[in-house]
């Protein structure tokens, strides 16, 4: 089974090192955004499922699981919070994503980069404390 943190390490990696694409970091930068929303859209994915937060929603996949961490179906008041947290953070990873994959005019930078290598390490560590 394919671990969906690797896309993160990749990304981080990626970051880190200055010769890889050195003479073009706009699309290093893209395919960062890209892969580090993706680890945490499997992440949250999965966490959705073990926690049974599923409920009735007719929409696309990724905007399913926004949607259920953002109205948790159970869950402590606490839990629920958190769950609302993650939803926002996993919302504004999908937004840089689509900038990255759709917008061509977008300017994307390294201080993005770092904000979704930032957001997205928050995820992860989020989703490991509650599971």
């Amino acid at each position: 089974m394919y671990n969906w943190e690797n896309y993160f390490a990749f990304s981080k990696y990626m970051s880190s090192t200055k010769d890889y694409y050195n003479n073009d970091e706009e699309t290093k930068y893209r395919v960062i955004l890209s892969r580090c929303y993706y680890a945490a859209f499997h992440l949250a994915k999965e966490f959705v499922a073990k926690h049974k937060l599923e409920s009735l929603y007719a929409s696309g996949e990724h905007d399913r699981v926004i949607f259920y961490l953002k109205n948790p179906a159970k869950g402590t008041a606490d839990f629920k919070r958190s769950c609302i947290r993650l939803s926002t953070i996993l919302s504004r990873l999908k937004k840089n994503r689509v900038l990255a994959d759709y917008e061509r005019d977008a300017v994307i930078t390294e201080l993005d980069v770092m904000d979704q290598i930032n957001k997205t390490n928050e995820l992860i560590q989020e989703v490991k404390r509650l599971s």
